[in-house]
């Protein structure tokens, strides 16, 4: 590879040597003058005709990002700061730019030396939407979980030479084929194709790998855990608080369904995150972060998680409610005695309920809700 200023200077080498060649020629050879300066005329004329062109080449490459020069002896090419690029010599890894920052490039490639563009791709960070349908939970109930995931190629020649152009599938009959993602399939084999076709399929590589890591994630997880953050708010207002001991009572109250759904939700796409970071390092592909937007039931079975968290939840209500009006008759009538005493501990001693607690007892024990188990 080559720089404009490069070219620059041997043109003006190439342009001295012959006005030497033709001042040499006008003294040894006075009867070859009149040919002499019509060829260093001609020769002039070509090398400022290539010299304009090679001014002019670059503020076109700017906008094509490749450009031939002399008769395709030589291609000037460019590219952005955030794009990156991998240059072959004979079919060999001979220029990698894979630093997003520091700035884009233009360089002049010779293809006679077997210098050729073999990669263009991206180097800023990539958003990839993961959504999957009937993740089992550890009761067998349905989930729908959908996320985002941002990575970035930090390797260049790693992903060039580690990631594929095509997905096959095969299947137990003896059949295979070519899958190609959406939008990788281009009409061409140069640079750009080759990019976006890898692109593409790294994509599609990361989203399987994230509904597998996801699924084996969920598999692990009460159903409580997950969506009990949901189901606390269609269930009416104080339901929950009313269900928990006080502290006052002598124990503290118990943290909210929300503070451990979000604790769920934050630690199921941190697994997700590592088991996905660490595979794909070696392809030189950078995992940012994996985020959860939506986990939610079916909404049949949210309705009857629903209902049945309101008929747990009433009757364990009723009955404190009744010790604790007991309690305030007796404290009023100033008569502490044994009954009062014994009151006073059933209610200090009432278990916490939380709403995880009340969905695990009411999945475990539904038949209707929970899915029987893959034999």
């Amino acid at each position: 590879m080559t720089g404009i200023g490069t070219v620059l200077l041997s043109y003006f080498i190439a342009w001295a040597i012959l006005f030497v060649l033709t001042f040499v020629c006008l003294i040894v050879f006075p009867a070859l003058s009149i040919g002499a300066i019509g060829a260093f005329g001609l020769g002039s004329l070509f090398l400022v005709t290539q010299t304009v062109n090679l001014l002019l080449a670059k503020a076109r490459v700017l906008k094509k990002g490749e450009q031939p020069l002399l008769f395709g002896l030589l291609t000037l090419i460019a590219w952005n700061p955030t794009d990156g690029i991998v240059i072959l010599r004979n079919k060999n890894v001979h220029y990698v730019d894979d630093n997003l920052h520091d700035g884009g490039g233009i360089k002049l490639i010779c293809p006679l030396l077997g210098e050729e563009v073999a990669l263009r791709v991206p180097l800023e960070p990539q958003s990839l939407v993961f959504d999957d349908t009937d993740v089992l939970t550890k009761e067998y109930l349905p989930l729908h979980i959908r996320g985002t995931m941002k990575w970035r190629i930090i390797s260049l020649e790693h992903f060039y030479l580690l990631v594929s152009t095509e997905l096959h599938e095969a299947d137990d009959k003896k059949r295979h084929a070519t899958v190609y993602p959406h939008g990788s399939r281009p009409s061409s084999r140069d640079e750009t194709s080759s990019g976006a076709k890898k692109l593409a399929l790294a994509e599609e590589w990361l989203r399987w790998t994230a509904e597998e890591q996801t699924r084996i994630v969920i598999s692990r997880l009460s159903t409580g855990l997950l969506v009990a953050h949901q189901i606390a708010a269609d269930l009416p207002p104080g339901m929950i608080e009313a269900g928990m001991p006080r502290a006052d009572q002598g124990q503290s109250a118990v943290p909210s369904a929300t503070g451990k759904y979000q604790t769920a939700t934050d630690n199921l796409a941190a697994r997700i995150y590592t088991a996905i970071a660490e595979s794909v390092t070696q392809y030189g592909i950078d995992i940012h972060e994996v985020t959860l937007q939506e986990v939610r039931l079916p909404p049949e079975i949210h309705r009857q998680c629903v209902e049945a968290c309101k008929a747990a939840y009433i009757p364990f209500i009723a009955q404190k409610q009744a010790l604790e009006k007991k309690m305030e008759l007796q404290a009023e009538a100033d008569v502490i005695g044994a009954e009062a005493v014994a009151a006073r501990e059933i209610v200090g001693a009432a278990p916490a309920f939380s709403l995880v607690d009340v969905l695990a007892h009411v999945v475990a024990n539904n038949p209707a809700l929970a899915r029987r188990a893959p034999p």
